[in-house]
């Protein structure tokens, strides 16, 4: 996946079990516009945890990927259909209907008959079968904020119950999806909602991403330096986007809230050509292929020498956070499925690979 772009990489993995091994099917999407670019691979392991086997190249005709177990041993690859590039036999089964974007595609078997299931107008479900006999529909969905119907927090995975009723599927209380559903089971999100302080004394936590890459060190290393200055998170400054406090106007690292490369705020500590360090903020609020960084500080905002111990100012003007969201980011036409991060960031525009330490004052 080295040079893939924002929100490409891995898409929309698919886990099944066919009662000896677990497979899993996924995308390797490389590019949206124009020609799709889709590199299909599946795998297996018998123990969930693997070992996995080498990735087994499927075809590149789409996305959404799925396989179906049928009881006479056969399995079903279902994909959407974008072009034809495969290296094993394929036939359309179904073309869509009015809503058009037909995603996410299921086989299954029940009561002798099969079913496909689809969404349509971008998404995916899929169904589950639970010990005491009820089946749920799980899908996705989204929560719209201000009069521009943002979903900020992206897509959000969701639960239905569903019953059969003469061979058909339906989805209890439907077809608007009920916003309180009981499921098996109890979830205790005591540390969800707990303060996170994390420290970086045994590698990067689980809740830190990053753009994939095949050589992490290149981007990430934690310096086991704790027992005489706490464990630091230390970044390798990348271009143009990847703290020491810099002394250069062309480094620079701060804080960031960010979507993707159209669609970010950076808060960075930088300098002035003479030298006097100096606090900026940089913004692009646009879309492919119209992203605008810009500097919304009339002046910049020198920082004082003495650092440490002083009393904390608000500074520079309110921005619109709902910039960061599927309907804005990445994709005029309907948006790519990212999800916005707050994080750390480092830059260095001199290409001198500057390093950058963050930790606690």
């Amino acid at each position: 996946m080295h040079s893939n772009p924002n929100s490409y990489g891995v898409w929309a993995p698919c886990l099944t079990h066919d009662g000896e091994k677990f497979w899993l099917v996924y995308t390797d999407f490389k590019r949206n516009d124009g020609i799709k670019n889709t590199d299909n691979y599946i795998v297996n392991a018998s123990p969930v945890v693997g070992p996995w086997s080498d990735p087994v190249f499927a075809n590149s005709s789409g996305f959404d990927l799925s396989l179906f177990h049928d009881d006479d041993g056969k399995k079903w690859f279902n994909s959407i259909h974008w072009l034809a590039n495969s290296s094993v036999p394929e036939k359309t089964s179904f073309l869509g209907m009015d809503l058009d974007l037909v995603e996410g595609p299921h086989l299954y078997k029940w009561n002798g008959w099969y079913y496909l299931l689809t969404a349509e107008g971008a998404g995916y479900g899929d169904i589950v079968d639970t010990p005491d006999g009820k089946t749920y529909l799980v899908h996705l969905g989204g929560r719209p904020t201000t009069q521009e119907r943002r979903c900020v927090l992206g897509r959000k995975a969701s639960i239905q119950e569903a019953f059969w009723q003469d061979n058909w599927l339906y989805v209890k209380n439907g077809p608007v999806p009920s916003l309180q559903v009981e499921v098996p089971g109890v979830w205790d999100d005591t540390k969800y909602w707990a303060e996170q302080q994390y420290e970086f004394e045994n590698g990067l936590p689980k809740d830190f991403q990053r753009l994939r890459t095949p050589e992490p060190e290149r981007i990430f290393k934690t310096e086991r330096i704790f027992k005489t200055e706490n464990g630091k998170l230390t970044l390798l400054a990348g271009s143009p986007l990847a703290p020491g406090l810099s002394s250069h106007e062309r480094q620079f690292a701060g804080l960031t809230a960010y979507y993707c490369q159209y669609n970010f705020f950076y808060l960075i500590v930088t300098a002035h050509p003479d030298g006097q360090q100096e606090l900026l903020v940089l913004s692009s609020e646009a879309s492919l292929p119209d992203n605008q960084l810009k500097r919304p500080f009339a002046e910049p905002v020198q920082i004082p020498n003495k650092g440490k111990g002083e009393e904390l100012k608000k500074i520079g003007p309110v921005f619109d956070a709902s910039i960061l969201s599927d309907e804005c980011g990445g994709h005029k036409a309907h948006g790519n499925p990212i999800v916005a991060f707050v994080g750390v960031a480092c830059s260095d525009l001199n290409g001198s690979v500057l390093p950058g330490s963050f930790d606690y004052p």
